[in-house]
């Protein structure tokens, strides 16, 4: 069977990430992404933000903590385990 793997934030270990490219208006008026429009460049269409970033196409926000960056892909059976290594 196929492993499930599930974007974890790097620094708070939440599952609850998600894509700068397609995320909401309301969304995008979280603190976290003030900081994500100042460094890439966002474009809020309809429901959605379009953006685009050659050398960097894989950057997250994290909805818990407001982390911005790239998240990496984790084992969904390994999700705990990556939370206690963590440092805080």
């Amino acid at each position: 069977m196929k492993e499930e793997y599930v974007r974890v934030c790097p620094k708070c270990g939440s599952k609850n990430v998600k894509s700068i490219y397609l995320m909401s208006p309301a969304e995008m008026a979280r603190p976290g992404a003030k900081k994500l429009k100042e460094r890439f460049p966002v474009h809020p269409v309809g429901s959605v933000v379009i953006g685009w970033q050659p050398r960097n196409p894989e950057v997250y926000i994290c909805l818990d903590c407001d982390y911005n960056g790239i998240c990496p892909e984790v084992e969904a059976s390994k999700v705990k385990e990556f939370k206690k290594n963590l440092k805080h």
